[in-house]
């Protein structure tokens, strides 16, 4: 292969891999919001369901929901 022809081929290479480079990097991105969003959802749920557990009635009920798990 002449010098020429490689050193095309080795630019197309080098244009095809920063293509590929930005296409990864765009989706990493959209990979990290869709990670945020999701903690951040993991998190309210983790509260709301703490504010449950230490709520008054959670508390009053749990004789009955021991009951029903005996029945």
């Amino acid at each position: 292969m002449d010098p020429a022809e490689e050193i095309r081929q080795l630019r197309s290479a080098l244009h095809e891999a920063k293509r590929q480079l930005g296409e990864l990097g765009a989706e990493n991105m959209q990979l990290k919001h869709e990670l945020a969003r999701r903690e951040n959802d993991a998190r309210r749920a983790y509260d709301q369901l703490r504010r449950v557990r230490n709520s008054t009635s959670w508390r009053l009920t749990a004789p009955l929901r021991r009951v029903k798990e005996l029945l």
